[in-house]
């Protein structure tokens, strides 16, 4: 699901890759907002933002960092 998930999220523009690095758009601001997520505060966590992580079984990229921890958070409540 988490790739299938990173993989929407690109589609849909929520993310996007330019050049080595994964970008939240203003338009993603307003997509995680709705879902009741800060990306300010996520901004300013810790771990990095957003990046993509390879699924040792998939093989495929999912969403790693601090909106992929807050995604799947507002996912699991």
């Amino acid at each position: 699901m988490g790739v299938d998930a990173y993989e929407a999220l690109l589609r849909h523009r929520v993310l996007e890759v330019s050049k080595d690095e994964l970008l939240l758009t203003p338009s993603g601001t307003e997509w995680f907002a709705r879902l009741g997520i800060d990306t300010g505060e996520a901004m300013r966590a810790r771990r990095t933002l957003c990046r993509p992580c390879m699924d040792w079984s998939e093989r495929r990229h999912h969403l790693a960092g601090a909106l992929g921890a807050a995604l799947l958070s507002r996912f699991t409540i």
